[in-house]
């Protein structure tokens, strides 16, 4: 009778059956508690100024420093909007460059708002966007 060597006994164990699984949530527990991965985080976007209640529309683009669109979100108002709006959006923690598009009853544009979006490990952030008063046709 062979006696066994101490290779074919581990390769034996029962861990090692495990072990993909184990490496694999690991992995996974690694990426969600970091910020590199996107979680879905709740952005507050409060409409200010004199041109507020006018607003009938409002998208936001959410881009890399490059100006590529990553996620883009729209709403639409019957009325007045709110004074805060709230937004579903998955970014990951850092800094965000965001395009900001408001349209009134009209269908007429407001001048496109850039803003920067710094998104922290707390699963809210916010936004504040200045809406300017519409001047009379003809001035």
């Amino acid at each position: 009778m062979e006696t066994e060597s101490r290779w074919q006994r581990l390769r034996r164990h029962p861990i090692l059956g495990r072990l993909p699984f184990l490496l694999v949530l690991i992995a996974g527990l690694w990426l969600w508690r970091s910020g590199s991965a996107p979680h879905e985080r709740e952005l507050f976007v409060s409409l200010s100024g004199p041109g507020a209640a006018q607003v009938r529309s409002m998208e936001a683009q959410f881009t890399t420093p490059g100006g590529e669109v990553t996620q883009r979100t729209q709403r639409f108002f019957q009325g007045a909007p709110p004074p805060e709006v709230k937004l579903s959006v998955r970014l990951p923690e850092g800094q965000h460059p965001v395009l900001v598009f408001l349209e009134d009853a009209e269908g007429q544009p407001y001048p496109v708002q850039r803003l920067s979006l710094e998104v922290t490990e707390a699963g809210a952030a916010s936004l504040r966007v200045h809406v300017p008063a519409r001047l009379p046709p003809g001035r």
